[in-house]
């Protein structure tokens, strides 16, 4: 697991995937991570706080992702979170998930299935 520094808390970079957590917050949130490839699975829980959200243009263009499991923590997909995973075929969605934004799937020109838990 690595660990970075920020502003107002830490941001850890597990498997490829990189996690804000902000002190003064309950939860956190998937961050820019350009570094994904393969089959992603996303955290539910990173430094004691439960990963709620993927964040704007999180995984934008990360062309090596195949597929992503998202935990039932996650409520929210942000804007152009996942655009231009050309090489994602397939996205698990959990029951939870409440907001998926504008263009989050945009450019996904392989996907083949989006699933629901």
């Amino acid at each position: 697991m690595g660990f970075l520094c920020c502003k107002k808390g830490k941001k850890f970079e597990i498997n490829g995937v990189r996690y804000k957590v902000d002190a003064e917050k309950p939860t956190a949130e998937v961050t820019r991570s350009p570094n994904a490839a393969g089959d992603v699975v996303i955290l539910s829980e990173v430094d004691g706080k439960i990963i709620t959200k993927i964040g704007n243009s999180a995984f934008a263009r990360c062309k090596g992702i195949t597929s992503v499991s998202i935990p039932n923590s996650i409520s929210s997909i942000g804007y152009s979170a996942f655009k231009g995973c050309k090489g994602l075929t397939r996205v698990c969605l959990p029951k939870n998930v409440t907001s998926i934004s504008s263009g989050s799937f945009a450019d996904c020109t392989n996907l083949k299935r989006i699933s629901k838990q």
